[in-house]
């Protein structure tokens, strides 16, 4: 269960990033990125609303997926090696000094 959800965590990733490339900037006329121009199917005025509406849904899956993959490791048990607290001066070094 724990690498299906790393492998879809990443796949959502991946799909996030890509879709949120090929979106349409507010000043630019046309997808450089997919060489299309912006009278495309996914560039036009429909396709920028769907685009953004995959983006919020891919979004959310993302944080729902991040918490499933967080309460599992939880679950698992897993112990992260805890960091030894600095060493304090004692008090013949700081006289050295």
């Amino acid at each position: 269960m724990y690498t299906f959800l790393v492998v879809f965590h990443v796949m959502i990733a991946a799909a996030l990033i890509f879709i949120i490339l090929i979106q349409v900037s507010r000043g630019a006329t046309g997808s450089s990125f997919l060489g299309g121009s912006s009278d495309s199917l996914l560039m036009g005025p429909a396709g920028d609303v769907f685009l953004k509406k995959v983006v919020v849904v891919l979004g959310i899956l993302f944080v729902i997926i991040s918490i499933s993959i967080s309460a599992a490791v939880k679950q698992r048990g897993v112990k992260f090696p805890a960091v030894p607290p600095a060493a304090a001066p004692t008090p013949q070094e700081g006289a050295q000094r």
